[in-house]
């Protein structure tokens, strides 16, 4: 389950960079070639990708257990169902 929530994340980002260069597109021919008005879509683009580059990498390493540290200092596994 985990590692679908974290593939949903990358293709939610890989989305958003889609419609946000599509966007940016659209920006730039409206206002004739002026890069000023694209700012928010860039930051958006640049979200999409930090949401692609942290979805993929931790679905690639999920594999349902996680290591947690006790009261007593050692560590314990937990498995995830």
């Amino acid at each position: 389950m985990r590692r679908a929530l974290w593939l949903l994340l990358a293709l939610a980002g890989a989305t958003a960079i889609f419609l946000c260069v599509f966007r940016v597109d659209q920006t730039l021919d409206a206002l004739g070639g002026s890069g000023t008005a694209v700012v928010f879509d860039l930051v958006c683009a640049a979200a999409g990708l930090y949401s692609v580059i942290g979805g993929l990498s931790r679905w690639w390493r999920e594999d349902g257990v996680t290591i947690t540290k006790s009261k007593t200092g050692s560590h314990r596994h937990e498995v995830h169902r």
